[in-house]
């Protein structure tokens, strides 16, 4: 497993997080018309880091791997991302950092928080102990 180092993310780092997450959803091969539909959601702003948890997974040499972050959103806490580089995906970066979220949502006081999965990415958040409760259209 590659050991990361959590950190908060820098305001200076939104522009870098949104193509990010963009490259990891690319991961699971959508067609690009509906990828370039998703920019726009998955944008990270400056805005965004300073006003919610954002955090990064740097390797050893400073490499950012994966973010996530949490957000309330109508009402519910929310684990709002959770991107990882597509050549990390499947290295243990992304239990690492679903660890650091739970870690940072306790600190929050938060009992538990909801995710919206992408179809592929289930299994995944099902090993991490989270249980689906219901679907939502993208």
């Amino acid at each position: 497993m590659v050991e990361i180092i959590i950190r908060q993310a820098f305001e200076s780092e939104a522009s870098f997080l949104s193509e990010l997450a963009l490259r990891s959803k690319s991961y699971w091969n959508y067609p690009k018309s509906y990828l370039e539909n998703c920019r726009e959601a998955l944008r990270i702003t400056a805005d965004y880091i300073r006003d919610w948890p954002v955090f990064v997974g740097q390797l050893g040499g400073g490499e950012i791997c994966g973010f996530f972050s949490l957000k309330i959103i109508k009402d519910e806490p929310r684990l709002d991302n959770l991107w990882i580089e597509p050549a990390h995906i499947r290295t243990g970066v992304g239990s690492q950092l679903f660890q650091a979220a739970v870690n940072e949502a306790r600190k929050l006081n938060w009992s538990l928080f909801r995710l919206a999965a992408d179809p592929p990415a289930e299994g995944f958040y099902m090993k991490m102990g989270a249980r689906r409760i219901g679907e939502v259209q993208s």
